[in-house]
């Protein structure tokens, strides 16, 4: 006897994977743990990096006051290479390209300066008197 074959291929599926609660459970804190920690990586780059840097701050700890000023005067006497210097960028005051006694002296003079402007230094002392910028 001759028998005939179905036209009707049989494919073999593939077993479904059930939903299970676990596996949703998992794959939500899994993305609530990625949302929190990119979230607290932003605020904390935030506070690390501030956008706006401070003109004159020559180490980079966001403040204006002595140890820029002192920065400044020793790598003029010679007693730290340009290198060293943390923010050379920023330490130019003036933005004219090069450090000098009068980028230090425009530091004691900003208002944002925190310490005493008065303060004598090696270099400055000349210079401290110059008149200010928005001066005519």
């Amino acid at each position: 006897m001759l028998q005939l074959r179905s036209s009707r291929r049989s494919f073999a599926r593939a077993p479904r994977r059930r939903f299970r609660r676990q596996d949703a459970i998992r794959d939500l804190a899994t993305y609530a743990i990625v949302c929190v920690s990119t979230v607290a990586l932003l605020v904390l780059s935030n506070c690390l990096f501030d956008s706006t840097p401070l003109k004159g701050d020559a180490n980079c700890d966001g403040h204006l006051d002595y140890q820029d000023v002192q920065i400044i005067e020793d790598h003029l006497l010679g007693r730290i290479p340009l290198d060293w210097i943390p923010c050379p960028y920023l330490a130019d005051y003036s933005k004219d390209g090069y450090l000098s006694a009068y980028d230090a002296a425009r530091i004691l003079q900003d208002p944002a300066y925190e310490g005493d402007p008065s303060a004598d230094t090696t270099l400055v002392g000349a210079v401290r008197d110059a008149p200010s910028e928005e001066s005519p």
